[in-house]
């Protein structure tokens, strides 16, 4: 594990969280992968913090959300293009996947076409692999469904469950999907399909908000995993 502290990063200017920009740190990593990949499998986590506020577009040291994005599509582009030339889809796949949805207000557009409590809970996912025909995937996944997706495709074994999909192999995805969330009150959201629930936490006074769900399902399906996720 390495952050910018590192002496590839010496010549380039630091940004938000003292990171270095995307364009750097995908060098780096194409660097690392030409000499990883000839001795044993790898699996690299990169994060990327160039998309991250105040938003500071790289390439021209100034704020702008709109043309900070553009620099980050172009360098994921350009990272995109050099892993093709190394031949890395053979057997490689790349995932790309934000980790929250940026803390600002929501936009008009979002809880038009999403709802309030949906549009909170968006991030993006793409998957890259020689496996995936292109599409667009429309049913419910969570970021906990990448671990699980990527481990039945490394054992060619299927596992998912009420709470766990799959997203590569076999495209199933979980009954239930949980979102945690800033709300003091109703912390975490349910969904079901075109359902959600509010979901009250207090030890044994938590509850669930629910007209048409009933008591039991509520106590087995729905608190009881809950409980059992947070006894660990």
């Amino acid at each position: 594990m390495e952050d910018s502290s590192n002496s590839f990063y010496d010549n380039y200017e630091k940004f938000a969280f003292k990171s270095a920009p995307d364009e750097a740190l995908f060098l780096r990593v194409l660097d690392r992968l030409k000499t990883l990949k000839e001795k044993h499998p790898t699996f690299t986590f990169i994060k990327t913090v160039s998309t991250h506020s105040p938003f500071i577009n790289p390439d021209n040291k100034k704020s702008s959300e709109e043309k900070t994005f553009k620099y980050s599509d172009k360098e994921i582009g350009k990272f995109y293009s050099q892993l093709q030339k190394q031949n890395f889809f053979d057997d490689g796949i790349m995932i790309i996947l934000g980790d929250h949805r940026k803390m600002a207000t929501l936009l008009k557009e979002e809880v038009d076409k999403f709802g309030s409590i949906n549009a909170k809970s968006q991030v993006p996912l793409i998957l890259i692999s020689k496996n995936k025909k292109p599409g667009i995937v429309t049913q419910q996944f969570q970021q906990v469904d990448i671990y699980n997706s990527l481990k039945n495709l490394i054992s060619n074994e299927s596992c998912s469950s009420p709470w766990m999909g799959d997203i590569m192999a076999t495209n199933i995805s979980p009954k239930y999907v949980a979102f945690k969330h800033s709300s003091q009150y109703y912390p975490v959201t349910i969904f079901e399909k075109i359902q959600n629930y509010q979901v009250h936490l207090e030890a044994e006074d938590s509850w669930v908000k629910s007209k048409n769900m009933p008591k039991e399902k509520i106590e087995n399906e729905i608190l009881g995993k809950i409980h059992s996720l947070r006894l660990k």
